[in-house]
Parts: structure tokens; sequence; C-alpha cells
């Protein structure tokens, strides 16, 4: 509207200027041919053209509609109705899964120029749904040879090598487009999930901001984010090399993780066991500490278990306080018994295990055969095992079994 009213208005302007011009001067035109003579002013001469040049146009209208009338043309017109009629059936045999029909109504719509990406697209699907990768590969290469086809061409085949385990070349595909289709959705997904097979999470992390503007499920996208990071901190903690850079990248990982991820108890508790494993126990447990004060969640609990830079006295006092208020908690149990063992406290560590174990923990009775064993009494021990063989026997399904048999008397 905008544009509209601004032509409008350069029109009027352009027309006062041109009619003072005129009025100021009329001017004098003269056309002399085979002794035809005409005479006129140079307004009248522009008048007449303003007047012709919209008559052009209705009769150039006018023209190519008898044009039609006429029947002329008519055959190219013929082979696009059959191309689309043809693109139509394809797509149906497509859904009902007649492959080879619809291969061949596909490849009989592609003669149209009009036509002939879709029906190639459609050829290829058909083709792939067969079995004949050589048949694809062809098709795709026509494809590509028409006019906005290389795109098409290169997202399809993309996803075909997908759905077919071939990660590495679907990925070459995918990154060798550039320009307007670097952006398309459907390309930055197909990337996203070749990235997540391949467990490259620095790369999927990089195309996470480019791809959170394509996606238009906000949680599917969190979804990802999230593992995305977490495979990330995962290799940096895994990663070949010395602790002390391991730890420096962890850190520096964390730091430019998203503060919503931040606060995800999953994600806290894999940077403290990572912190754990790469030697910094003592920020684990800080990490720990504030993170249970907030929200309360047994996996932050079993992070403790492997820190051993910290005295395991310190922990065990901590443990207890926790203890006061979530008594029942058999993580928090079994883990105050781990660290009572490892400060040689033999009684405390049996008191966790013990109220663990009365709770149906099969792990809490290991541990207690364990240790009854190792301070040389043997019934208990022995008595703990068969607790725990019983709880694993009710996990088992009902089935049949054979009668015991007696003993033959000698």
């Amino acid at each position: 509207m905008k544009r509209t009213f601004f032509v409008v208005v350069l029109l009027l302007v352009g027309g006062f200027f041109l009619g003072r011009w005129l009025l100021a001067d009329p001017g004098y035109v003269l056309l002399i041919r085979d002794g035809l003579r005409v005479e006129a002013s140079l307004g009248f001469v522009l008048l007449l053209l303003i007047l012709a040049a919209p008559l052009w146009s209705i009769i150039t209208l006018l023209g190519v509609s008898l044009f039609r009338l006429a029947g002329l043309g008519r055959a190219s017109r013929w082979r696009e109705l059959i191309a689309r009629r043809r693109l139509r059936a394809g797509f149906f045999a497509l859904v009902d899964g007649d492959w080879a029909r619809a291969g061949r109504l596909f490849a009989g719509a592609s003669a149209s120029q009009t036509w002939a990406v879709p029906a190639r697209a459609g050829e290829a699907l058909a083709a792939a749904a067969q079995g004949n990768h050589e048949r694809v590969t062809e098709v795709l290469k026509l494809a590509a040879q028409q006019q906005r086809g290389q795109p098409m061409a290169d997202l399809l085949a993309a996803r075909l090598l997908l759905e077919e385990g071939a990660t590495r070349q679907a990925r070459v595909r995918l990154e060798g487009l550039s320009g307007r289709v670097e952006r398309n959705p459907h390309r930055l997904r197909l990337l996203a999930e070749v990235l997540e097979r391949e467990q490259d999470w620095p790369a999927l992390v990089e195309l996470l901001p480019m791809l959170k503007l394509s996606i238009t499920d906000q949680n599917a996208f969190a979804v990802l984010e999230q593992r995305a990071w977490a495979g990330l901190l995962n290799a940096v903690a895994q990663a070949p090399g010395e602790p002390e850079k391991r730890l420096a990248e962890l850190r520096r990982t964390w730091k430019e993780m998203p503060a919503t991820l931040h606060g995800k108890t999953s994600i806290r508790a894999q940077y403290a066991a990572a912190l754990v494993a790469n030697g910094d126990g003592a920020a684990a447990f800080s990490l720990v500490r504030k993170e249970i004060e907030q929200n309360w969640d047994d996996r932050l609990i079993a992070v403790l278990e492997g820190i051993a830079n910290v005295p395991a006295e310190k922990l065990l006092q901590q443990l207890e306080q926790w203890l006061e208020v979530r008594p029942g908690s058999i993580a928090l149990l079994i883990c105050a018994g781990r660290t009572a063992m490892k400060a040689k406290l033999w009684g405390k560590a049996r008191s966790f295990f013990d109220g663990a174990a009365r709770a149906g923990s099969v792990t809490a009775l290991a541990e207690l055969a364990r240790l009854h064993s190792s301070l040389g009494d043997t019934d208990r021990a022995l008595a703990a095992l068969e607790r725990r063989m019983m709880l694993l026997d009710e996990a088992l399904p009902v089935l049949p079994l054979p009668s015991p048999r007696r003993r033959e008397e000698s």
C-alpha cells in the first residue's frame, strides 16, 4: 500500500512539472513522409504516446487469448496436463506401496520441464523402496541437472543414506549445501541427526543456535540440546591427555553451557561425576552439597562414593546430617556405609548397610555379606547372601521347577 501511494505521488509530481514545462513552451513536431505532412505540438504527441501504451498492452493480451482459442500451442499444454496427472497418480501409487508403478509414472512425468524435479524425487523414492540404489543415484543425478534441482537431490540423497546407516556419506552431502539451503530446516534436522549418530558433540553444539531458529517444537529442541551438551561433557571427561587439561576443558565447557541446563539435576550430577573422575573431588563435593540443599536427587549422592581427595570422615559427617532428614533413603544409606568403610568404621558401615537391607536393597545385602566375611563372621555373611538370593528370586517369573530328588539310602 505504501509503495503504491509513493508511486502515485511521484507520477503526480512528475505530471505537474511536465505540464508547467509544456505550458511555458508547447514545442513543435513536424512529420513528413512521401508527401504526407503532419504538424502537432509536443504536448499532443506525448499524450498520444501515453494513451498508446495501455492500448498496446490490451491488444497484446487479446492476441494471446486468440492464440490460445485458435488451438496454437495445444500440444505443449496437453503434455503438461498429462505430466500433472502422472505425477498425481504416481504419488498415490507411492502411498499404496506399488513402487514399480509409481516409478514408471514418475519417470513419465519427468519429461515435463515444469514437473521434472518433483517427478525425479518421487522416482528416487520409489527406486529406494525397491532397493534399487543404482537407479536412485542415476535419478538424483538427472534431478540435479534441472533448475534448482541440486539442493533437492542432495537433501533426498542425504535422507536415504541416513536410512541406510551411511552417516558419513550423508554428512558430506549435507555439509556441501550452501547459500539459502544452508539454513533449510530439513537440512539442519538431518545434519543434527547425523552428528548425533556420529557422536560429534562439538559440531552438534555448534549447530544448536541455527537449529533453534528452525525447530518449532521447543520441547523437542530442549531435549536435543540437553543430549548434545551431556554428550560433550562426557566426551571432554574421557578425552585422552593429562587430567589437568581435561579439568580445564571441563570447566570451560561448563561455563559455555546455557544457563537453563545448569539447573538440570542430571547435568549437574554428570558434571560432578566428571570432576570426581578427573581428580577434583572437592569441587564435586561442594557442587553436590549446594544442589542437595535445593533439589534432592539420589544421582547426586552416588557421585560422592567416588571422591578420593576429600577425607572420608568429612564426607561421612555430611552424610549423617542428611540421614537425619532422610533416614529411609537407600542411596544415602549405601553411600554412608561405603564411606564408613573407607574410614574403617566397620560398626557404622554395618549399621548403614543393615538399614538399607531392611528396605529391600540387594546391593546393601551384598555389601553386608562382604563385610561380615572379611570380619570372619561367616554365619552372618551366609545369612545376608541367602536374603539377597530370596530378593532376587522374587524378581524372577513364576515357572515350573523340578521336584528335589531324595537321596537314596545306602
